[in-house]
């Protein structure tokens, strides 16, 4: 991919860097181009990085090291640029604050992240910034070499994009395939029932059946003596019969 980007590339070549006229403004703002943190420093300086430490990935690493050269010719072009506008070419920008008008570049700039997956996203954010940022001073300088050198480096930022792009959507179509085989390894258990409450347990375990218990043998009665209240003769039994007490007149 990225070695098609370079050979594309030489069928568009740059054109010659000639500024009509000596511009305060315009140079200002090539120098935010080179030197500010949205700038071809920090494209390149940014690329160059993750071009290090991309080893594992080949194609990340082929990518960022063709995207990063360049970055550097953009940075040798808008530096002359800003030079024949009338400004010090150093890699700093205008602040608009009076007791530092100046601020140098830093690489404290940077995005620095060591996962592919953000390190591209960080790109695409900082490459669609510079489409934004380019197009913008398309519409505001009037000189038509500055323009040319403008519209030609657009060019190249619209196919990092495109670059940049797919390989993040390869990045995330390897991340899936690998995803798959280990969702479909998980075996498929059915659902698991809500444990029944304590009561329901205990109720639907059978409870043992009282086994009847025997009997008491009839104790034999005691001998009552004659004559007691308890004896058959004092309820009317036996041989003796009670006649009622004739009235007495």
């Amino acid at each position: 991919m990225a070695q098609d980007f370079l050979a594309t590339l030489t069928s568009f070549p740059y054109p010659a860097v000639r500024a009509e006229a000596k511009n305060p403004a315009y140079a200002r703002i090539m120098l935010g181009n080179i030197g500010d943190q949205n700038s071809e420093t920090t494209s390149f300086a940014l690329y160059l990085y993750n071009q290090t430490i991309t080893q594992a990935e080949p194609e990340l690493t082929a990518a960022f090291q063709a995207v990063a050269e360049v970055e550097r010719k953009h940075l040798e072009l808008l530096s002359l640029a800003a030079f024949q506008l009338g400004a010090d070419p150093r890699m700093w920008a205008v602040t608009g604050n009076v007791s530092q008008p100046m601020r140098y570049w830093s690489p404290g700039l940077l995005t620095y992240t060591a996962n592919p997956r953000a390190m591209l996203q960080n790109a695409l954010a900082l490459e669609r910034a510079t489409i934004a940022k380019y197009e913008r001073q398309t519409q505001e300088i009037r000189d038509d070499g500055v323009l040319l050198l403008l519209r030609r480096i657009l060019l190249d930022e619209s196919m990092h994009v495109e670059i940049f792009r797919a390989l993040l959507a390869a990045l995330d179509a390897r991340a899936a395939a690998q995803a798959l085989p280990a969702a479909q390894a998980q075996p498929v258990l059915p659902p698991v029932a809500a444990a029944p409450a304590a009561a329901q347990v205990a109720a639907a375990v059978p409870q043992p059946v009282p086994v009847p218990q025997p009997m008491p043998a009839a104790q034999p009665l005691a001998a009552v003596p004659p004559g007691s209240p308890q004896s058959p003769q004092a309820f009317g039994g036996g041989s003796q019969q009670i006649l009622p007490q004739q009235a007495q007149i």
